[in-house]
């Protein structure tokens, strides 16, 4: 069986490595968010196309992207797109150039825990196996909780472009605090792009996630 340990980040060119410096990591109160400049985006253009893949297109700032509902942690949030501190006092926010929802790649959404409606307030009841549902123009994409972390603020790795299809969620934890971040990863598992994304990358169950 396929192990998360055999997940391999997408390959980067000269210009993404070098974007890759310009990760800011943002430290205030209740911040959710692993900030990434330039450097998700030149990650995705590393993916090949896949043929018989529904595309999607992020759409413009702080716009509706689509819908998350994660009964368990009793959230039902519109997506909006960005992820600035305009963006999330409107829900939770996409960041841009990650992956689109259920698209190659990994989609990286972060929330408030504690102010802006907190929609992420229960984001710590999640475990292993949960189900996570994410609605876009495109349809509704299914993934399953593979492990929760809590990092430090600067552990940028967490929104890497590995290969598949993946859905990571942000948070600052503890509550009150933005000292850490709460992560969840999630594996996709259903949806219009699910045939031809397991046909490339498999769908077997990743035991646990790689060492940063």
């Amino acid at each position: 069986m396929l192990a998360i340990s055999d997940l391999t980040a997408l390959p980067l060119g000269d210009g993404a490595s070098a974007a890759a410096s310009e990760i800011v990591i943002p430290v205030a109160w209740d911040d959710p968010v692993i900030q990434v400049a330039n450097t998700i985006s030149a990650e995705l253009e590393a993916i090949p196309d896949l043929a018989g893949v529904m595309p999607e297109l992020a759409p413009q700032p702080g716009a509706a992207l689509g819908r998350i509902v994660i009964p368990k942690a009793e959230i039902d949030w519109i997506i909006v797109e960005g992820v600035t501190p305009e963006d999330l006092r409107n829900g939770p926010g996409h960041i841009r150039g990650s992956a689109m929802p259920g698209q190659v790649g990994n989609t990286v959404i972060s929330g408030h825990r504690t102010t802006n409606g907190a929609p992420f307030y229960h984001l710590d009841r999640l475990e292993r196996g949960d189900t996570i549902t994410v609605e876009s123009l495109t349809g509704a994409h299914t993934y399953e909780v593979v492990e929760t972390r809590i990092v430090q603020p600067d552990d940028t790795w967490v929104a890497t472009q590995w290969e598949g299809s993946w859905l990571t969620l942000t948070t600052c934890t503890p509550r009150f605090s933005s000292t850490s971040r709460l992560v969840v990863f999630a594996r996709f598992v259903d949806g219009p792009n699910a045939e031809v994304i397991h046909a490339r990358f498999g769908s077997a169950k990743f035991a646990s996630l790689p060492t940063p």
